[in-house]
């Protein structure tokens, strides 16, 4: 058995472990610039983390004797259950509203994007980063007009109920 320190799969690893450290990065700096509780630093180890554990599960399944497939199914199906645990970490009900669940969100978003950097899908890696930015920015602005109608016609209706 060739551990994976040795192995020649471990040039094709570290570009691919990069990417999503990079790509992870991209999406947490636009969190943290936006003084989200989970920011830079927490994006980027969630997608290495990530990625080094579908990584991982590659090594694994290339060194085991039974189904390969089956073993990366397993590390898999063991992630997605992780994730969810921990965006689930971090949404809160406050004062009725329930607040986190786009940081959520883009956790599993940057767990996808680190599965796709681990498994060498660089180019959709880089899409739904892009894709992700977009959402996270653009998508932003008819939101937030919206969350100002609402304050406004909230606002309108006690005072009309005051006087």
């Amino acid at each position: 058995m060739n551990p994976i320190f040795l192995s020649p799969e471990l040039m094709t690893y570290l570009p691919r472990l990069a990417l999503a450290v990079v790509l992870s990065g991209v999406i947490g700096w636009e969190r943290e610039t936006g003084g989200k509780a989970a920011g830079f630093r927490t994006h980027v180890l969630f997608g290495l983390g990530t990625a080094l554990f579908m990584l991982l599960g590659l090594e694994v399944a290339r060194l085991a004797t039974d189904s390969a497939a089956e073993q990366t199914a397993r590390v898999f199906a063991g992630l997605v259950q992780g994730i969810g645990f921990l965006g689930a970490g971090v949404i809160l009900r406050e004062a009725g509203e329930v607040r986190g669940l786009t940081t959520a969100a883009g956790l599993w978003t940057v767990a996808a994007v680190a599965v796709a950097s681990a498994l060498g899908a660089y180019l959709l890696a880089v899409i739904a980063t892009l894709l992700a930015l977009v959402t996270l920015r653009l998508l932003k602005l008819p939101e937030q007009a919206l969350e100002s109608r609402r304050r406004r016609l909230a606002h309108k209706q006690q005072r009309e109920e005051f006087e």
